[in-house]
């Protein structure tokens, strides 16, 4: 349905329409002339009512009682009935026409309908012969089209043979003609045929038009072109009251102000987790514990085992450490025995394991070192913030805008400035590094993006690690590590390369942490039993105590003797012995205490170890944490990087293909309808963009082309999913087994977008109608000989201005003895400049109505030969 108000309806023919709709739904994509119904004279008396509506180059079935009835506020209708007469005459049938126009009448009753007939004509040397008491309709218009083709009234008066009539200067003959009877020229108010006949119909009009389309779309495009492409260079934005922004005179160092703005406010992610310090100082044994040991040993060795006194000492120990970190040393899990291609994603033979992979193998050591071995759900690592606050940044800095109070917008000399280079904010992605041959030899990588400063690091990590095994080939290596770091640092100097190499230096400390805390635990866990000096010592004391107290107990018996004999009293000899049994335990105890000295210290040591294995342990599980967080953080990292990329590149995307090829038009054409474009000079056009550039950028305007691009979705798996729910970009949210930011991301940076620049175009079109309206402007066109012509505008639409001179048309369907006084003069000239609303400049003449008698296929007897000299029928261009 159209909201035109005017409607057009045509009627043929099954077999004539389409050569009178053809060329008209042409136009019609151009934008040349506006909708019409169009409807066959057999649907009419079949009463199916089946018809096209034709509008906007596309031909949609409908039935003309809902079209019509769909249509608001209709303020007046035509309804013609179009035939052709050549060789032979296929004229519409009266009856089925005035069918048709009741029909519509009864469907609008009040409205104004104007009905009649357009008949195209060519001419022959042997007239088909017409009734002429039919031919002319009474009650309705009958419109001849002149079958001249020249380039203006004046320009002679070259026929169109019928030989032509289904060709393209037969067709766009008919067309053209038709469009200004009935008024479908855009912009057109009304036909030149409109009303009701004079003197109740019954006659013919004889009516000619000469057109000369001059499209500015095609201009519009190529400024839009200039005007969007800001791959170079950002505009200056403008302010709304007319005060442009400054230019920051050190970009760079604008960039890195607002990259660590970015990592300032996002630290908690982008950072390792604090370790808290703990104190492993060895503690003094107690004194009590002391005689506990010794008692304990003095029973080893009363029962002949003194090691096992060091034995049960040492088992104490170890079940005094954490029992995550005895199930992890004494047990089989080996997740902390890790290696640096574990945490780098290279596998031995070199090939790369996807982040995915290499994410779900660290969330399966982290559940490990927790131990859970069964876990199988990956966390979700999103940083909606951190990803939007990183676009903010860049932005800012492109537009002047702040939209973060973390994130400042620039200033120079305390004015709001901006960065017009963009490769200050974004690196440049379609440059990368190529790895060398030798290179690929120890990883399975081709070449490393300019976003991706993780993979460089784990390439120089590995060229390390080459030269280090095979110091022979360490300059050659050298020199690779050289150019790499020279590649990481190049790329590193926008804004989001200095956020990527933040990120990637992050990981690369987490991943040498890693290691030493694995090397702790791998010290720990080889670090057991006592030594033979230790054990040696053991038996050693075990015999020294044996023998001290045989003496105490020799010297008890003899004491216990003397006592039997009266020699001594009892209550002396109680005495004596207990001072033995002392003197002997306090011999014993200190001798342990200084031989056992190297036992201690080995627990002591031991337990510091163990304490210190527990740290390593808690820390190793918190590095892996971070670390499984900052790959997940980087992956994200480069997806947004490549898409924010893609977007700073081309904001407004790309110009639309222009419908509008109006100087590919022309070929085949008769001489009086032109078709040609506005071409503007290269000097005028870049003055033109950079003028455009301002009006439509001021502070903040990429924020709605940032919206744009966004739902803007590219065709990729569950696209229906991210309509939905746009914030699904800004998650870690998985489709599949890929993350749906990678699988976006992936679509969108090759993706073509049109729709972003439709808005631009439109604000563009009064720069190049500006252009269109000066004197000086050229015309581009294509002439029916496919001539191309670049001319002045002015040269371009001679023939079709207003004229004092009356003129007259060719006589050629003129019968050689015409009954009315000179009917083939002109009584009427009409123009129209349709160029604003985008159809033609106008010109249509008409003569006075006259009776079908006059014309040579209405009547027979002799027909006038046209004569080229007396009436000019040479071509005129």
């Amino acid at each position: 349905m159209s909201s035109s108000s005017d409607l057009v309806i045509l009627a043929a023919d099954c077999d004539e329409l389409p050569a009178w709709t053809g060329t008209l739904q042409d136009w019609s994509a151009l934008g040349i002339v506006r909708d019409f119904v169009a409807i066959t004279l057999q649907d009419v008396a079949a009463s199916t009512w089946r018809a096209l509506l034709i509008a906007d180059g596309a031909a949609t079935p409908v039935i003309l009682q809902d079209e019509i009835a769909a249509r608001p506020l209709v303020t007046s209708v035509s309804v013609l009935a179009l035939g052709t007469v050549g060789v032979k005459a296929v004229l519409p049938d009266n009856d089925i026409s005035a069918a048709l126009r009741d029909a519509v009448h009864f469907a609008l009753p009040g409205i104004p309908l104007t009905w009649g007939q357009v008949v195209n004509v060519g001419t022959t040397q042997g007239w088909p012969q017409v009734d002429p008491a039919t031919f002319a309709w009474t009650g309705g218009h009958t419109v001849l089209l002149a079958p001249e083709n020249s380039h203006s009234p004046g320009g002679g008066k070259a026929p169109v043979p019928a030989e032509e009539l289904r060709r393209p200067l037969g067709l766009t003959h008919g067309a053209a003609g038709l469009a200004s009877a009935a008024g479908l020229w855009t912009g057109a108010s009304r036909g030149t045929v409109h009303g009701a006949p004079a003197s109740g119909g019954g006659r013919v009009t004889l009516l000619r038009t000469y057109t000369r389309h001059v499209s500015t779309a095609e201009s519009a495009n190529d400024l839009l072109a200039r005007v969007i492409d800001v791959s170079a260079r950002y505009p200056v934005p403008v302010d709304r009251v007319g005060r442009q922004l400054q230019r920051i005179s050190d970009e760079n160092a604008a960039a890195a102000r607002m990259a660590r703005h970015l990592l300032k406010a996002h630290a908690s992610t982008l950072d390792p987790s604090p370790r808290v310090g703990r104190d492993v100082r060895a503690e003094r044994t107690p004194a009590k514990e002391m005689l506990r040991r010794f008692f304990a040993f003095l029973g080893s060795a009363l029962r002949l085992a003194p090691q096992t006194f060091a034995h049960a000492l040492e088992a104490e120990a170890a079940r005094a450490t954490a029992p995550a970190l005895q199930r992890l040393l004494l047990g089989s899990n080996s997740a902390y025995q890790i290696t640096v291609r574990d945490i780098t994603g290279i596998a031995e033979d070199g090939e790369v394991v996807s982040a995915v992979a290499l994410e779900a193998d660290l969330d399966a050591r982290v559940a490990a070192l927790a131990g859970d071995e069964h876990t199988s759900v990956s966390p979700r690592h999103d940083h909606p913030d951190l990803w939007k606050d990183f676009v903010n940044g860049a932005l800012t800095l492109l537009d002047g805008q702040e939209r973060s109070e973390k994130l400042p917008e620039p200033t120079e000399a305390g004015a709001t400035a901006v960065v017009t280079d963009p490769r200050v904010v974004v690196p440049d992605l379609s440059s990368i590094f190529e790895l060398p041959a030798e290179a690929k030899r120890l990883v399975a990588v081709a070449t490393l993006p300019a976003n991706d400063f993780e993979r460089m690091g784990v390439v120089e990590q590995m060229i390390a690690e080459q030269i280090r095994r095979e110091p022979d080939s360490a300059a050659e290596f050298a020199h690779l590590q050289r150019r790499v770091d020279e590649w990481r640092d190049r790329s590193a100097r926008s804004y989001s390369g200095q956020v990527g190499r933040h990120i990637a230096e992050r990981i690369s400390g987490l991943r040498t942490e890693a290691l030493l805390h694995q090397e702790v635990l791998r010290r720990h866990g080889a670090d057991t039993g006592l030594g033979d000096a230790v054990l040696k010592d053991q038996t050693s004391l075990g015999r020294w105590t044996w023998a001290v107290l045989l003496m105490a107990l020799a010297t008890s018996s003899v004491l216990t003797f003397f006592g039997a004999d009266g020699a001594i009293a009892w209550t002396e000899v109680a005495g004596w012995i207990a001072a033995t049994w002392i003197v002997a335990l306090a011999l014993l105890l200190g001798v342990f205490v200084a031989r056992q000295r190297a036992l201690f210290q080995l627990i002591h040591r031991r337990q510091r170890e163990r304490r210190l294995a527990e740290i390593a342990y808690e820390d190793l599980t918190a590095t892996l944490k971070d670390l499984r967080r900052l790959l997940a953080v980087h992956r994200q990292y480069v997806d947004w990087s490549r898409a924010l990329t893609a977007f700073v590149g081309a904001p407004w995307g790309e110009v639309a293909p222009g419908r509008e090829r109006t100087t590919e038009l022309g070929a085949g054409f008769g001489h009086n309808h032109r078709f040609g474009r506005v071409v503007i000079e290269d000097a005028a056009a870049d003055e033109l963009a950079r003028r455009a550039q301002s009006e439509v950028s001021e502070p903040g305007w990429l924020s709605d082309a940032w919206q744009a691009f966004l739902a803007d979705l590219p065709a990729f798996e569950d696209r229906h999913r991210v309509e939905r729910e746009p914030e699904l970009l800004f998650s870690d949210a998985r489709m599949g087994e890929r993350p749906v930011l990678t699988v976006w991301s992936e679509q969108i940076a090759p993706h073509r977008r049109f729709d972003a620049a439709r808005p631009v175009l439109d604000r563009l079109r009064t720069f190049v109608d500006e252009v269109a309206s000066e004197g000086d402007r050229r015309v581009l066109w294509t002439d029916g000989a496919s001539r191309k012509h670049d001319e002045s505008y002015q040269e371009f639409v001679a023939g079709v201005l207003p004229s004092r001179t009356r003129g007259e048309f060719s006589r050629h369907v003129f019968a050689t003895v015409p009954e009315t006084v000179d009917p083939w003069m002109v009584s009427h000239t009409e123009t129209g400049d349709f160029t604003p609303e985008g159809g033609p400049l106008v010109l249509t003449q008409l003569t006075e109505p006259f009776p079908a008698r006059d014309l040579a296929f209405c009547r027979s007897g002799p027909v006038l030969e046209p004569v080229a000299k007396s009436f000019g029928d040479a071509p005129q261009m």
